[in-house]
């Protein structure tokens, strides 16, 4: 059996909740220290993203959201990523944007300010 192959294999037994967890551990720890450059863990989360967007793309979605409000020290590393996500997925930059703007509008109504300017300075690029 090839090493896709085992791949594929170990993906399939793993429960939803299971790749959840990993997804969102992958996304939050991007851009931490580690012994490879910037560009290849983005390049390689973006890979295993993109190969997940089919079945978690509202999921990741809502990560990559709550990630860039909860860590805004990484909020270039993630307006990349979603800026990758969506030169691969058609639909992927829309559907962010929606859901980013609904945040943004709920967190405004619930007086969260804060939380309401890490998404503004995420929309806008400004830091």
């Amino acid at each position: 059996m090839s090493s896709d192959d085992d791949r594929d294999h170990a993906r399939k037994t793993e429960s939803h909740g299971e790749i959840e967890t990993r997804l969102e551990s992958l996304i939050c720890r991007i851009g931490e220290k580690s012994t490879s450059s910037l560009e290849s863990n983005l390049e390689g989360l973006a890979k295993v993203l993109k190969s997940d967007l089919s079945n978690f793309k509202d999921f990741i979605i809502e990560t990559l959201a709550c990630a860039a409000v909860q860590m805004p020290e990484k909020v270039t590393i993630y307006s990349t990523l979603v800026g990758w996500l969506n030169s691969k997925s058609d639909s992927f930059g829309s559907e962010f944007m929606k859901y980013i703007m609904v945040e943004l509008r709920d967190n405004v109504i619930s007086c969260r300010w804060e939380n309401a300017r890490f998404m503004f300075r995420f929309i806008t690029g400004t830091w």
